[in-house]
This record gives structure tokens, sequence and C-alpha cells, in this order.
């Protein structure tokens, strides 16, 4: 059967729920960052072309990013391995729906991304559409603070600590 494009979750109701839902908390000794680099917001009409425009990915794609969530950022959850988490968000910045967010954000935003990933102390990743980045350290870790500070200073970018709420993690499985 042909696969079609999908829509932004606003625009549909779902038929079911995924067959596949995880809740993971966050380790205790992680701290959560947050960052907001001047980007694009996308929503509405514009939201419902980058969809269009951007779906159905190639099932090589899915299969990589299925592959990345599961073997890569779960399990760097619950083994509370942030190396782990890094591979897998920076998997999925390369491939899938994720990399084409990624691309269509500002360069303030993927330059700010980059620099985290690049740290040998921070993980982070692109929020839904962006321009919100997330970032992990370890908790009471004083080099990834400075880090984190440094890039913060670099780029101009006010950096909040936030309190994480259990990850919810969930796809289809056919």
């Amino acid at each position: 059967s042909e696969v079609k494009a999908i829509g932004p979750s606003g625009t549909d109701s779902p038929l079911s729920l995924p067959s596949v839902s995880r809740h993971l908390n966050v380790p205790d000794n992680w701290q959560l960052y947050l960052a907001t680099p001047g980007g694009s917001c996308m929503s509405g009409v514009e939201e419902i072309k980058f969809f269009a425009n951007n779906t159905p990915i190639p099932p090589d794609e899915v299969m990589a990013t299925a592959d990345a969530i599961d073997n890569f950022v779960i399990k760097g959850i619950e083994d509370e391995n942030l190396n782990l988490l890094k591979s897998g968000l920076q998997s999925l910045g390369r491939v899938g729906f994720k990399a084409r967010e990624i691309v269509n954000q500002s360069s303030a935003v993927r330059l700010f991304l980059a620099d985290v990933n690049n740290s040998d102390y921070l993980t982070g990743g692109l929020s839904s559409f962006g321009p919100t980045i997330y970032i992990f350290a370890e908790r009471d870790n004083s080099h990834a603070l400075e880090c984190l500070e440094k890039i913060s200073a670099k780029h101009g970018v006010s950096v909040r600590s936030a309190q994480p709420a259990p990850i919810g993690c969930g796809f289809f499985v056919t």
C-alpha cells in the first residue's frame, strides 16, 4: 500500500495509541537545561506545508531513527549514560524527520546545537520544531557548567536549568 504524507499532531486525531510506548525518568544525577537561540517556531499553514514536503520519510531512515531511539536514547537514559544518549541524539539529528527539522532552523540554532554536542560534557537536541534546545549534563559537574557558560556567552543565548519530567518515547511498530 502507498505511504502517505503525515501532518502535525494537532491536525488529526490518532486512530490508536502507539504499539510501543515508554516513559522514562531522567536520572537524578543529570541536569536539564533549556536554551532558545534565535530561530523560527513553525506553526499553522507553514507547519502543515513542511510536513507535506518532508513526509513520508524513506523506510531506511525510519529504521535508523527507531534504532537510534531504542538502542541509544532509551538505553542511555536507562543506563544513566550521557555518552550513549549523545550518540543517539546525534544519530537522530542526521536522519529522518528530526534531521529535516534541524536543517530548517536558523544558523544560530544549528551552530549552538553543534557547539553543545561538540563538548565533552554536554549533549543536546532540538525540541520538537525548535528553536528551543534541550541540554543534558551531569548534575553538579563544574566542567559541564563552565562549558555551557562559555557556549552561552559565545552565542549570546540565555540558558536556564529546568526540572525534567518523565521522557515519553513512543513510536509505531508494524
